[in-house]
């Protein structure tokens, strides 16, 4: 799996604008790359339900939303995403019990 290293200073405070966005990028990016139809499984609720919720307290990288949409499974927006992920089960370790399904996914 790929990991992050973003420097403290490259995370920027959320805006509304990207909730959204990040909701789709976040679980486009990990069922992607695991090759699940998020979709057809349905896991795509459960992963937005968890993005949403660290992004109440969380950053997102404007960086890497810019061309989403175009790039969905483009390296960066991956790394983003699962950085993402992985930051929203430390701030919601209780989380991983609610939505079983994505601790299958780590």
């Amino acid at each position: 799996m790929v990991t992050s290293r973003f420097p403290d200073n490259f995370l920027v405070k959320n805006t509304n604008g990207f909730v959204e966005a990040g909701n789709n990028l976040l679980a486009s990016a990990i069922y992607d790359r695991k090759g699940i139809d998020a979709n057809r499984n349905g896991l795509l609720d459960d992963a937005e339900a968890l993005h949403k919720k660290a992004l109440q307290v969380s950053h997102d990288n404007s960086c890497a939303f810019n061309n989403l949409g175009v790039v969905r499974k483009e390296k960066k927006c991956v790394v983003s995403a699962e950085y993402y992920f992985r930051k929203s089960l430390e701030f919601y370790p209780e989380c991983v019990v609610s939505v079983g399904n994505l601790k299958k996914i780590l």
